[in-house]
């Protein structure tokens, strides 16, 4: 069975990357697209500002790892860590930052968890079917 996150719902659409086999594949690919969004930002930015690497992040990384969450939201440890570790290598590219601890890191961004976001975005969904 091919599950495809497309706005068209077609499970053969051939021109998009993210039309999976098996839903752990999207956790994979989403990791790997921000993974490499993620170096493109810290090979072009020479000056790592956090206020500047953050709208980096939220701009160009983060829908990688938000879109289409509610659809194959992890529950294996392995792939919750995958995706986390894309958001802990962010929060140490800032030279400011890097000696605290991620959860201080990401108090000191404003940020949450992946995982945190997730729950919430499930929760939204609910929300709206009720």
């Amino acid at each position: 069975m091919t599950y495809c996150c497309l706005p068209t719902g077609c499970p053969n659409y051939i021109s998009d990357p993210i039309c999976l086999s098996e839903l752990g594949d999207a956790v994979k690919v989403s990791a790997g697209l921000s993974h490499v969004m993620l170096g493109l930002i810290s090979r072009t930015i020479k000056f790592k500002n956090p206020a500047t690497l953050l709208n980096l992040y939220k701009s160009l990384v983060r829908p990688h790892l938000d879109y289409c969450s509610v659809v194959w939201n992890p529950h294996y440890m392995k792939d919750i860590h995958l995706l986390e570790r894309v958001q802990h290598r962010f929060t140490c590219l800032s030279p400011y930052l890097k000696s605290l601890p991620y959860k201080d890191r990401l108090d000191k961004l404003g940020l949450w968890t992946l995982e945190e976001r997730r729950n919430r975005a499930d929760l939204i969904e609910v929300f709206k079917m009720v």
